[in-house]
Protein backbone atom coordinates (compact mmCIF):
# COMPACT_ATOMS: atom_id res chain seq x y z
CA UNK A 1 0.00 0.00 0.00
CA UNK A 2 1.10 3.43 -0.56
CA UNK A 3 1.51 5.97 2.02
CA UNK A 4 -1.25 8.12 3.29
CA UNK A 5 -0.29 11.19 1.70
CA UNK A 6 0.93 9.86 -1.79
CA UNK A 7 -0.88 10.92 -4.51
CA UNK A 8 -2.37 8.03 -6.65
CA UNK A 9 -0.48 6.74 -9.72
CA UNK A 10 -1.73 6.77 -12.82
CA UNK A 11 -3.22 3.28 -12.71
CA UNK A 12 -5.48 4.15 -9.70
CA UNK A 13 -6.74 7.09 -12.06
CA UNK A 14 -7.99 5.05 -14.51
CA UNK A 15 -5.46 6.44 -17.34
CA UNK A 16 -5.20 9.46 -16.55
CA UNK A 17 -1.54 10.50 -16.95
CA UNK A 18 0.94 13.80 -16.95
CA UNK A 19 -0.75 15.46 -20.19
CA UNK A 20 -3.61 16.01 -17.86
CA UNK A 21 -1.58 18.27 -15.38
CA UNK A 22 -3.58 17.31 -12.32
CA UNK A 23 -2.78 18.90 -8.85
CA UNK A 24 -4.49 16.39 -6.15
CA UNK A 25 -5.74 17.39 -3.26
CA UNK A 26 -6.83 14.88 -0.35
CA UNK A 27 -9.87 16.02 2.04
CA UNK A 28 -9.05 15.24 5.00
CA UNK A 29 -12.17 15.23 7.23
CA UNK A 30 -13.50 12.33 6.03
CA UNK A 31 -12.61 8.87 7.51
CA UNK A 32 -9.68 6.98 6.18
CA UNK A 33 -11.99 4.27 4.29
CA UNK A 34 -13.72 7.27 2.86
CA UNK A 35 -10.98 9.55 1.45
CA UNK A 36 -10.83 10.88 -1.92
CA UNK A 37 -9.03 13.24 -4.34
CA UNK A 38 -10.45 15.61 -6.13
CA UNK A 39 -9.03 16.55 -9.24
CA UNK A 40 -8.24 20.09 -10.05
CA UNK A 41 -6.91 21.89 -13.09
CA UNK A 42 -3.14 23.70 -12.95
CA UNK A 43 -3.63 26.81 -14.16
CA UNK A 44 -2.20 27.43 -17.48
CA UNK A 45 0.50 30.10 -18.19
CA UNK A 46 -1.24 33.29 -17.91
CA UNK A 47 -0.92 34.88 -21.84
CA UNK A 48 0.79 38.06 -22.28
CA UNK A 49 -0.77 41.42 -20.58
CA UNK A 50 -1.93 43.65 -23.68
CA UNK A 51 -1.94 47.15 -23.62
CA UNK A 52 -4.47 49.77 -24.36
CA UNK A 53 -2.98 52.75 -26.62
CA UNK A 54 -5.36 56.53 -25.69
CA UNK A 55 -8.70 55.42 -28.12
CA UNK A 56 -8.88 51.97 -26.76
CA UNK A 57 -9.09 53.77 -22.97
CA UNK A 58 -11.18 56.11 -23.55
CA UNK A 59 -13.49 53.48 -25.51
CA UNK A 60 -13.65 51.40 -22.69
CA UNK A 61 -14.20 54.63 -20.52
CA UNK A 62 -16.92 55.82 -22.44
CA UNK A 63 -18.65 52.36 -22.42
CA UNK A 64 -18.02 51.83 -18.94
CA UNK A 65 -20.02 55.30 -18.44
CA UNK A 66 -22.86 54.10 -20.90
CA UNK A 67 -23.50 51.06 -19.27
CA UNK A 68 -23.67 52.87 -15.96
CA UNK A 69 -26.20 54.87 -17.33
CA UNK A 70 -27.86 52.17 -18.62
CA UNK A 71 -28.15 50.42 -15.15
CA UNK A 72 -29.17 53.49 -13.82
CA UNK A 73 -32.07 54.10 -16.07
CA UNK A 74 -33.27 50.27 -15.54
CA UNK A 75 -32.87 50.57 -11.38
CA UNK A 76 -34.14 53.99 -10.29
CA UNK A 77 -37.78 52.65 -11.11
CA UNK A 78 -38.47 51.22 -7.57
CA UNK A 79 -37.16 54.70 -6.15
CA UNK A 80 -39.47 56.99 -8.45
CA UNK A 81 -42.44 55.05 -9.09
CA UNK A 82 -44.17 55.28 -5.85
CA UNK A 83 -43.64 59.09 -5.66
CA UNK A 84 -45.04 59.13 -9.62
CA UNK A 85 -48.24 57.19 -9.04
CA UNK A 86 -48.76 60.35 -6.60
CA UNK A 87 -47.98 62.93 -8.80
CA UNK A 88 -50.16 61.14 -11.46
CA UNK A 89 -53.56 61.40 -9.32
CA UNK A 90 -53.08 57.65 -9.21
CA UNK A 91 -53.99 56.98 -4.91
CA UNK A 92 -55.98 54.61 -4.61
CA UNK A 93 -53.51 51.79 -3.11
CA UNK A 94 -54.55 49.26 -5.64
CA UNK A 95 -54.54 51.29 -8.27
CA UNK A 96 -51.10 52.23 -7.21
CA UNK A 97 -49.91 48.42 -7.08
CA UNK A 98 -51.44 47.22 -10.56
CA UNK A 99 -49.23 50.74 -12.09
CA UNK A 100 -46.25 49.92 -10.18
CA UNK A 101 -46.68 46.06 -11.55
CA UNK A 102 -47.16 47.16 -15.00
CA UNK A 103 -44.46 49.62 -15.02
CA UNK A 104 -42.31 46.67 -13.88
CA UNK A 105 -42.78 43.64 -15.87
CA UNK A 106 -43.99 44.90 -18.86
CA UNK A 107 -41.02 46.94 -20.01
CA UNK A 108 -38.81 43.86 -18.96
CA UNK A 109 -41.14 41.70 -21.64
CA UNK A 110 -40.99 44.15 -24.49
CA UNK A 111 -37.05 44.29 -23.69
CA UNK A 112 -36.30 40.79 -23.60
CA UNK A 113 -38.71 40.33 -26.90
CA UNK A 114 -37.21 43.11 -28.55
CA UNK A 115 -33.39 41.85 -27.42
CA UNK A 116 -34.20 39.01 -29.66
CA UNK A 117 -35.25 41.14 -32.31
CA UNK A 118 -32.65 43.20 -32.38
CA UNK A 119 -30.25 40.06 -33.03
CA UNK A 120 -32.03 39.82 -36.55
CA UNK A 121 -32.00 43.63 -37.28
CA UNK A 122 -27.98 43.22 -36.85
CA UNK A 123 -28.22 40.85 -39.72
CA UNK A 124 -30.41 42.33 -42.04
CA UNK A 125 -28.81 46.42 -41.01
CA UNK A 126 -25.46 45.78 -39.91
CA UNK A 127 -24.63 45.97 -36.02
CA UNK A 128 -23.42 49.42 -35.74
CA UNK A 129 -26.30 51.29 -36.98
CA UNK A 130 -28.58 48.88 -34.98
CA UNK A 131 -26.28 49.72 -31.90
CA UNK A 132 -26.77 53.87 -32.90
CA UNK A 133 -30.48 53.48 -33.33
CA UNK A 134 -30.88 51.46 -29.90
CA UNK A 135 -28.49 54.20 -27.94
CA UNK A 136 -30.56 56.99 -29.42
CA UNK A 137 -34.00 55.07 -28.77
CA UNK A 138 -33.13 54.96 -25.09
CA UNK A 139 -31.67 58.09 -25.04
CA UNK A 140 -34.46 59.87 -26.56
CA UNK A 141 -37.26 57.53 -24.38
CA UNK A 142 -35.40 58.34 -21.06
CA UNK A 143 -35.11 61.96 -21.45
CA UNK A 144 -39.11 62.14 -22.65
CA UNK A 145 -40.11 60.32 -19.50
CA UNK A 146 -39.06 63.19 -17.09
CA UNK A 147 -42.35 65.53 -19.32
CA UNK A 148 -44.78 62.76 -18.73
CA UNK A 149 -48.02 63.41 -17.36
CA UNK A 150 -49.48 60.11 -17.05
CA UNK A 151 -48.87 56.50 -16.60
CA UNK A 152 -49.92 55.85 -19.66
CA UNK A 153 -47.14 57.60 -21.41
CA UNK A 154 -45.08 56.57 -18.54
CA UNK A 155 -45.57 52.88 -19.67
CA UNK A 156 -45.13 53.69 -23.13
CA UNK A 157 -41.83 55.86 -23.05
CA UNK A 158 -40.34 52.71 -19.78
CA UNK A 159 -40.65 50.11 -23.05
CA UNK A 160 -38.93 51.98 -25.40
CA UNK A 161 -36.24 52.81 -23.09
CA UNK A 162 -35.78 48.77 -22.07
CA UNK A 163 -36.13 48.38 -25.90
CA UNK A 164 -33.13 50.17 -26.33
CA UNK A 165 -31.44 48.99 -23.60
CA UNK A 166 -31.87 45.41 -24.43
CA UNK A 167 -30.78 45.64 -28.13
CA UNK A 168 -27.60 47.35 -27.13
CA UNK A 169 -26.77 44.52 -24.59
CA UNK A 170 -27.44 42.05 -27.20
CA UNK A 171 -24.88 44.14 -29.72
CA UNK A 172 -22.38 44.90 -27.11
CA UNK A 173 -22.31 41.41 -25.86
CA UNK A 174 -22.28 39.75 -29.93
CA UNK A 175 -19.25 42.07 -29.84
CA UNK A 176 -17.12 39.77 -26.95
CA UNK A 177 -18.18 36.53 -28.25
CA UNK A 178 -16.67 36.66 -31.95
CA UNK A 179 -18.78 38.59 -33.95
CA UNK A 180 -17.54 41.13 -36.63
CA UNK A 181 -18.35 45.03 -36.74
Amino acid sequence: QRPRSAAPNENELGGLGRAERVRFVRVPQLRRTARIFLMLPTPAAHPPAIELNFTQWMICIVAAIGFAFDIYVVLVAPLILPAAMREFGVTKPADRNLWVGLLFWIPAMCGGVFGLIGGYLTDLFGRRRILVWSILLYTVSTMLTGFVTSPQQLLVLRCATFVGICVEFVRSEERRVGKEC
